[in-house]
């Protein structure tokens, strides 16, 4: 009995789903921008010559450029559907405008 539950806690857990905020909007994306050019100037800078060359897939792209809230393991389609419909509910714009209320309570 001990030998199955010492398997079953050694085996890699993987995520179905991610839920994530993307943070390239059309008014991010030229300083975003911007900022990747230059950390890839700052770090060309600091290495060696012979190792200046940064691969290219070290940088993600900027459509990739995300906040991930969670991840999560679901393989029935009842539950994710049901995750989906809960996020689609979700009124963001409320909820962020409540969190910068609570955190600037001078501004009310």
């Amino acid at each position: 009995m001990s030998h199955i539950r010492v398997k079953a806690l050694s085996q890699k857990w993987k995520a179905t789903h991610f839920i994530h905020l993307p943070l390239v909007t059309q008014f991010s994306k030229p300083q975003i921008e911007s900022s990747l050019l230059q950390l890839t100037k700052d770090i060309s800078d600091v290495l060696p010559s012979s190792e200046s060359c940064i691969p290219a897939n070290a940088v993600t792209s900027l459509p990739g450029i995300k906040v991930t809230l969670e991840t999560l393991r679901h393989t029935d389609v009842g539950q994710v559907q049901t995750i989906q419909e809960w996020l689609r509910d979700l009124d963001i714009p409320t909820m962020l405008a409540t969190t910068e209320m609570s955190a600037n309570p001078q501004s009310q």
